[in-house]
């Protein structure tokens, strides 16, 4: 759970480590309650695995969105440029037709 959950506020009380929470009629234990990176949006996320999320959501194999974490040696341009080919082929668009985005940090 995201900082924000986790030690201020979740449904009006705090949550720890261990606690449960019910999401949509399904319980789920609180793994690990992440440090605050101070950004409302990101201290306020849920993570749970695909398919525990494809289950409390219906959403079948759409995902909708991604985050992902490099090396600190790797090269975020050449690492965003493979992303881009990668999702462009599976996805079956091109550069002009692509239908997706990908935001790093400095963007």
């Amino acid at each position: 759970m995201g900082y924000q959950y986790g030690y201020e506020n979740f449904m009006g009380k705090p949550v720890r480590l261990g606690d449960n929470i019910e999401l949509n009629g399904k319980e789920f234990e609180v793994a690990g309650i992440l440090e605050t990176v101070g950004n409302s949006q990101d201290d306020r996320q849920i993570y749970m695995t695909l398919e525990d999320f494809k289950e409390l959501f219906n959403s079948g194999d759409r995902v909708d969105f991604i985050i992902a974490q490099i090396k600190p040696a790797e090269n975020m341009t050449r690492v965003v440029d493979k992303a881009e080919r990668v999702l462009r082929k599976e996805r079956g668009v091109t550069e002009k037709t692509q239908d997706f985005e990908i935001s790093t940090p400095s963007s």
